[in-house]
């Protein structure tokens, strides 16, 4: 799939920022989910539960002149907000919580919600955390330059 057709890139509020900061649109893969915050309100009586997701986003390049190895870089914290989660399940959660991908769909329309239409996102795990919920919106809230100190890719 091209990144155009990312179905999170088509519905993110602020994807073009994320694309400003590392010139393309990231792939989530081996980004590493940093913390949750679960709240049971939103901004107005329609937007709660919400979930915020800061995840550890960053690129890597190999060297043209090596078969091997991938040297990391423009490393940024994005915290997402997805507003009128249901449905949340959370597993594995751990000290890393690297994910394969950060992935999103159409799913029908939430419940009790008057037709508003729904997404699944799923965390891939590949190290640690996995989620899976449905939600009616996706916000990047946050970007900040820098490494989470626990990082693995911490110097």
């Amino acid at each position: 799939m091209s990144t155009d057709d990312d179905p999170l890139r088509q519905i993110l509020v602020g994807a073009a920022r994320l694309v400003e900061t590392f010139g393309v649109w990231p792939s989530f893969h081996d980004s590493e989910i940093v913390d949750l915050r679960l709240e049971r309100l939103g901004r107005d009586a329609y937007e709660g539960p919400v979930l915020l997701a800061r995840i550890h986003l960053f690129m890597g390049r190999r060297a043209p002149e090596r078969a091997t190895g991938v040297s990391w870089h423009d490393h940024h914290l994005a915290t997402l907000r997805f507003g009128s989660v249901r449905e949340l399940e959370l597993s594995g959660f751990n000290g890393q919580n690297a994910i394969m991908n950060l992935r999103v769909r159409r799913d029908g329309v939430l419940p009790h919600s008057a037709g508003v239409p729904a997404w699944r996102v799923e965390f891939e795990p590949a190290y640690g955390m996995g989620a899976s919920f449905r939600c009616a919106t996706i916000e990047l809230v946050g970007l900040e330059p820098g490494i989470p100190s626990d990082s693995v890719y911490a110097d």
